[in-house]
């Protein structure tokens, strides 16, 4: 640089002058602490909507913290939705033919007595049997049907089940029934046999009734 050059930068004192006359330290003191010019003016513009400063272009790539934020949770959501769904999905499949999960759906059915979704719980070929005499009670959807359809209008029949073992596809519920004709109620052991398909293919009754 020349002294007559008119485009030579300022000198370190004239940096201090000038930083001085605005109440600053040198620039050792401000600069290094100083955020980039063109960041500050848009927080200026963000916080304070001045219309002054939007002639300040912001860094190349640089995206507003609050836009980075909102996109965040969008994506966050967006990955938690897919796993909610896929979770569903997943429950669905691997818990319709577990033989708990099908006798236990057998139960809430009974108590609410829907027979048309009962139905769809058992095989075509369902037997159900008297377990301490093999009695055989009823066979197929066209005898278990009828059974249940009189029992669900005669009275609000309620099972509870107190206790609950498996093993395999068997599962064994020790049940209370309440609301038999005549207010009548009943300790029942219930073996149910649940086939490959998530059926109840077998069911064999120990039946006690409860004097009233």
């Amino acid at each position: 640089w020349t002294s007559s050059d008119s485009t030579r930068p300022p000198s370190h004192s004239t940096h201090s002058q000038l930083e001085a006359s605005h109440g600053r330290g040198p620039p050792s003191t401000w600069m290094k602490s100083a955020l980039p010019l063109r960041i500050l003016s848009l927080c200026a513009i963000q916080r304070l909507g001045c219309s002054a400063f939007a002639a300040v272009p912001p860094p190349s790539g640089f995206i507003p913290p609050s836009a980075l934020s909102f996109s965040r949770q969008l994506r966050a959501r967006g990955r938690n939705l897919s796993q909610l769904r896929g979770g569903m999905a997943g429950s669905a499949s691997s818990h319709s033919k577990d033989p708990m999960s099908v006798v236990q759906r057998q139960l809430e059915v009974y108590n609410s007595r829907d027979v048309d979704e009962f139905m769809t719980l058992f095989s075509k070929d369902c037997q159900l049997v008297e377990l301490q005499t093999g009695k055989v009670l009823a066979t197929g959807h066209a005898e278990i049907r009828p059974r249940y359809e009189k029992r669900f209008s005669e009275s609000a029949v309620h099972a509870e089940v107190t206790g609950r073992l498996s093993n395999g596809r068997v599962v064994v519920d020790r049940e209370y029934i309440t609301g038999l004709p005549d207010g009548g109620a009943a300790n029942v052991l219930a073996v149910y046999q649940v086939n490959d398909d998530g059926l109840i293919c077998r069911v064999q009754f120990v039946w006690e009734s409860v004097a009233k």
